[in-house]
């Protein structure tokens, strides 16, 4: 959860503790899951990775091949496309790139993080899935002042997106 941190409102202690067996890399049940939904070598999953510069990482485009080739590893037909961003934009505020992953970095705070890369709510996100089960408690977040209300509300909303592994953690680059 990219925009989490054990020092803001929402952090579940729990996600620490389940990581290496919800993230941890394992080619084999990589293919064991890929075959449970119906695919393998005569029918492989496919998937379009987007390439395309990423503030503060020079080397995006070398880790979004890296990962290509991970998933790959694991049976999935992965199809590169270079984009520029603002084509990337334009196609993700439209809802016209469908089943695309990419490679993406943020240094913001958990409300900007996760109302703008991880909300499915507002037609002008600019990425991110919808999921129900996050975006109400997250509604629910931004409509109260207290605190105790706001991290319960935060870590619902962060349950949903970790379970549901909404996204991929890769690395943390901290400033400074």
């Amino acid at each position: 959860l990219n925009n989490f941190s054990p020092n803001w409102p929402g952090w579940n202690p729990d996600w620490e503790k389940r990581f290496a067996s919800e993230y941890g890399h394992d080619v084999s049940a990589a293919k064991a899951l890929l075959a449970e939904a119906g695919f393998g070598p005569a029918k492989p999953y496919t998937v379009t990775f987007l390439i395309l510069p990423v503030a503060g990482l020079s080397a995006g485009g070398d880790i979004s091949e890296a990962i290509a080739g991970y998933w790959r590893a694991a049976g999935a037909a992965v199809e590169l496309t270079p984009m520029d961003p603002t084509t990337a934009g334009s196609l993700t505020r439209s809802l016209k790139l469908n089943n695309h992953s990419r490679l993406t970095a943020t240094g913001s705070n958990i409300w900007t993080g996760t109302s703008t890369y991880s909300s499915g709510t507002k037609a002008t996100r600019s990425g991110g899935i919808g999921i129900p089960a996050a975006d109400a408690p997250l509604a629910e977040a931004v409509g109260t002042l207290d605190e105790r209300k706001q991290d319960d509300y935060l870590r619902r909303a962060g349950n949903a997106w970790y379970d549901g592994h909404v996204e991929v953690p890769l690395f943390w680059l901290p400033a400074g």
